[in-house]
């Protein structure tokens, strides 16, 4: 309101005063409204400066707003080339989603290279992970086998308990059976561990964002697994986060994905008698409705500035499949609107040496695509302590090789000097149940 920033000045000189403009092209009119009369209505209503969006926003004006005494202020960029652009055309400011992304730009400079959120100096070389561990059903599980490997770091990847409660005590109560684990508190004491959440120890199964006790939900899985209370995690819903180790060279960074907290209710698959083909599960069949989301505008953004963080080699650990979307079960092959987004998204920033993790259907296998010239490979291993051999011979024609349906915990080793990545599944006793081997030029935009 023009009228109210003139009194405001008028009245409270001392406050600074900004106009919120909208600038539009219409093609009748050009550029609405122009630049000229954008200056005169400043002066007019004595404001200090203006805060307008991106768009029909170029460096001849802002020069011409800050000759004239004035600020300009650009909203909403989440966009790091963009929010340098803006800062060298002379823009004061600019208002962004994910300001831990862009305070690490603002921060940056060729020796300092933009990281993610969380950084350690200390390279990697062997990460291991695993899925739906249930203390109940085995206390031991692939704890042995996991410990035997000696990882940098672990990944849990979603059902690390098996909570399926609104009652957050008797939440609070499977997370203790998992703490008294034995295999737990050694891996916790001699590996680095990053998680995420799937749906039983999000709460309810194949939950999304109706269950309604996901804030405490969050706040129990943050506390668990000992996240600092200042970090940026408990400063915004959902639990995805980003983590780099090692410098420039040996640089590996894992993406924490949240496909739970933001996930909008999908629609189950509606078979007729004899219509279900028999090699599939068959709960979910993709949707059309691209209004459905998996990870939220928010988690979407901090995505896309992720991908542009400075990386040798990318793990994207999804709880869910990436790739195997015939089977009917969970998977972002439900949302396809959403999994090519991701596709064009890796292939827009380049995001060579990437490739994807997850959990959930209680066996593994090595799944891969092209997507355009970008080959992208998502291994699959679930089943920390207990496994499905029936779902296991369902449908997936991405399946590099055979699937394994027995208890496991994958494995990626790091060959920084040769440059490739060894991949592998391990059983019970720690021996290889499947692997392939990888090298990083393999993993480039063709």
């Amino acid at each position: 309101k023009q009228e109210v920033l003139r009194e405001l000045k008028a009245v409270a000189p001392q406050y600074q005063t900004s106009w919120l403009v909208s600038f539009k092209n219409k093609k009748s009119r050009g550029i609405t409204p122009d630049y000229d009369s954008v200056l005169d209505t400043l002066d007019r209503i004595k404001a200090d400066g203006l805060s307008s969006g991106r768009h029909w926003v170029d460096a001849a004006f802002i020069q011409s707003v800050r000759e004239n005494g004035l600020q300009h202020h650009v909203w909403t960029i989440n966009d790091i080339q963009q929010a340098k652009q803006f800062k060298e055309w002379g823009t004061s400011s600019v208002t962004t989603d994910v300001p831990d992304v862009m305070k690490a730009c603002a921060s940056s400079s060729s020796a300092d290279p933009i990281r993610s959120e969380n950084h350690s100096d200390a390279s990697i070389f062997r990460i291991a992970f695993g899925a739906c561990n249930n203390p109940r059903k085995d206390p031991v599980g692939m704890y042995p086998a996991i410990l035997g490997e000696k990882p940098d770091v672990f990944v849990f990847l979603g059902d690390n308990i098996y909570g399926d409660t609104e009652d957050i005590k008797a939440l609070k109560a499977k997370y203790a059976e998992l703490e008294a684990s034995a295999g737990f508190q050694e891996l916790r004491a001699t590996s680095k561990l990053l998680a995420t959440w799937d749906d039983h120890d999000y709460g309810i199964n194949d939950g999304g964002n109706d269950y309604p006790m996901r804030k405490e939900s969050e706040e129990v899985f943050l506390d668990f697994f000992n996240e600092p209370q200042d970090s940026v995690r408990r400063q915004r819903p959902g639990i995805y986060s980003a983590h780099t180790f090692g410098t420039q060279g040996k640089t590996c960074q894992i993406i924490l994905l949240d496909t739970r907290y933001f996930r909008d209710e999908l629609p189950r698959a509606r078979y007729k008698k004899g219509e279900k083909p028999k090699d599939i599960v068959g709960w979910y069949q993709p949707t059309k409705d691209t209004s459905l989301t998996l990870l939220g505008d928010a988690q979407w953004q901090w995505l896309e500035q992720q991908l542009q963080v400075p990386a040798d080699f990318r793990i994207i650990a999804s709880s869910i499949q990436m790739l195997a979307s015939e089977k009917g079960m969970e998977s972002w092959g439900n949302v396809p609107h959403e999994q090519q987004r991701l596709f064009r998204l890796l292939k827009e920033y380049k995001a060579n040496q990437t490739m994807v993790i997850s959990g959930d259907v209680h066996f593994a296998e090595l799944s891969k695509i092209d997507i355009g010239g970008y080959p992208l490979y998502d291994l699959t291993s679930s089943g920390m302590t207990h496994a499905s051999r029936g779902w296991a011979k369902a449908k997936n024609s991405f399946r590099v090789g055979l699937a394994y349906a027995q208890l496991n915990a994958g494995v990626i080793d790091i060959d920084w000097d040769d440059k490739h990545v060894a991949l592998r599944v391990i059983d019970k006793d720690g021996k290889t149940a499947l692997k392939h081997q990888i090298p990083f030029s393999e993993l480039q935009s063709q």
